[in-house]
């Protein structure tokens, strides 16, 4: 029998602020002459075989997104979206453009093209001009409006003040449990520095200033049997029974749920939730306050290292 030995670094190694940084933008830009840098303030978890001689020791590392993560950012979106709209390749470019906010999972070293998760939020300020923002607002809309008249004024509320956060997160199924609670940590760390850090431009600082968080994930019926089918483990920690949707589902269906067990926090903690689609399609939107979304954060990590 072979022990797997998973070592999860929780800080984020980023790219040192260059002294002048140019604001976000929607295009792929290159990110030269800057130097690697660890935080020092990171969380590590760590399972030990008794056997040394038989471990299998992984580190899994935790970097802002970078030009060569495209191609892999680009296929998690397609699981989320299909070929859009929105469309995916745009949101990807974004993703790997913004170096402010983003964190990527990878076992390899930044310049590895093995992404094996990665997070990020946008702030409509900086990209709500862009095509796939505007389709991002279309589809939740209208999906919204189909679900019930309260789920469509719910949406509008959260989406009108321009105040919210857009998450994107998606990961591969067999990502050891231990190691999400350190993606969303470090995501949490990043929109810190982002409204704090006088590296950052001003309006970059006030853009992510936010009051929600938006979380448009994929859902599913039996999470157990989605997981197993997508070559998954069983070692992850047990969720928390999740809100109910208010959807319109006949009562011999099982409600939705988040594909992902740590999600479910977050969908406790939410003001409103609403679901669309079934099957492979089936997906879930919840918006939460940010001080909600933080508390959700220390929630994960406390399980972590329960």
């Amino acid at each position: 029998v072979c022990f797997v030995c998973v070592s999860a670094m929780g800080s984020k190694r980023r790219r040192e602020k260059a002294a002048e940084r140019k604001p976000a933008s929607p295009a792929r830009e290159q990110d030269e002459g800057e130097s690697e840098a660890a935080d020092s303030d990171g969380l590590e978890w760590q399972a030990n075989n008794d056997d040394e001689s038989d471990d299998l020791q992984v580190d899994f590392e935790y970097f802002e997104a970078q030009e060569v993560d495209y191609h892999s950012v680009r296929s998690f979106l397609v699981k989320i979206f299909g070929e859009g709209p929105p469309v995916p390749s745009e949101i990807a470019d974004s993703v790997v453009s913004q170096k402010v906010v983003g964190t990527t999972i990878k076992t390899e070293g930044v310049e590895s093209e093995d992404c094996l998760g990665f997070m990020t939020v946008f702030s409509p300020a900086l990209v709500g001009d862009t095509t796939w923002m505007k389709d991002c607002c279309s589809v939740l809309r209208a999906a919204a409006a189909k679900h019930s008249e309260e789920s469509a004024q719910a949406l509008g509320r959260v989406l009108d003040t321009g105040k919210t956060g857009w998450i994107f997160t998606e990961r591969l199924i067999n990502v050891p449990g231990n190691v999400v609670p350190s993606l969303y940590e470090c995501v949490r760390k990043d929109l810190v520095y982002a409204t704090t850090s006088k590296e950052v431009f001003a309006n970059e600082r006030a853009a992510f200033k936010f009051e929600h968080m938006l979380f448009w994930v994929t859902a599913v019926r039996d999470r157990e049997a989605a997981v197993k089918k997508q070559g998954g483990e069983s070692g992850e920690p047990a969720p928390k029974k999740a809100k109910k949707d208010k959807g319109r589902a006949s009562s011999s269906a099982a409600p939705l749920v988040p594909l992902y067990f740590e999600q479910d926090h977050f969908l406790s903690k939410a003001e409103f939730s609403f679901s669309y689609g079934d099957g492979r399609g089936a997906r879930l939107v919840f918006a939460l306050t940010k001080a909600k979304f933080d508390a959700a954060v220390g929630e994960l990590l406390a399980l972590r290292l329960e």
